[in-house]
């Protein structure tokens, strides 16, 4: 997720998710549940504790 400018899918219609550059790499974190953020990437934390994220992947899967 290198220098994309937009957040991922199922981050999207959320007010939490910051653009961050730390550690010298830009990428999405979200502020929701941790004041540090937890990457937008790191998925199977957020599909715990994110009812966004677990719906979306939820929808994801029974299309398949």
């Amino acid at each position: 997720m290198t220098d994309n400018l937009a957040a991922p899918a199922w981050c999207l219609g959320c007010s939490h998710p910051i653009y961050d550059g730390r550690r010298g790499e830009w990428d999405w974190y979200c502020r929701q549940w941790s004041p540090t953020g937890i990457l937008c990437t790191n998925v199977a934390v957020l599909r715990e504790r994110c009812y966004r994220v677990r719906e979306y992947f939820a929808r994801k899967e029974a299309s398949t």
